[in-house]
């Protein structure tokens, strides 16, 4: 029978620990949908949550315009990812008065609504 001492269940904890974290990176992996089929579709808004998204769009639509679509963006990173492909950001969270998206959207589209 093998002797349980401190060391011996810190290295068996540790163990457990990266062999979880391995399993978890195995997981998670970003994958960009295809999506060419939708050429002739158009939207009021696209909301975005992270850089990935933005790669999507322009992998699927490399000849996207943002014409009169609003962009809502989720962080700033997300933000600083849509401005670098010269596209303008509309709506933005989270922010001191809209820490949600649904708070941001909600206030857009009341607004849009009273015009």
């Amino acid at each position: 029978m093998m002797k349980i001492t401190t060391r011996s269940v810190y290295f068996l904890t540790r163990k457990f620990e990266i062999d979880c974290f391995k399993t978890i990176q195995q997981l998670y992996k970003t994958v960009i949908s295809d999506l060419t089929e939708l050429k002739n579709v158009t939207y009021d808004v696209l909301v975005f949550f992270s850089p990935s998204g933005i790669e999507s769009l322009f992998q699927n639509f490399p000849k996207f315009e943002q014409n009169g679509t609003k962009i809502a963006v989720f962080g700033s990173i997300t933000k600083k990812a849509v401005e670098e492909k010269g596209l303008n950001v509309d709506i933005y969270a989270p922010s001191p008065k809209f820490p949600s998206m649904t708070m941001a959207l909600d206030n857009y589209i009341f607004k849009s609504n009273k015009k």
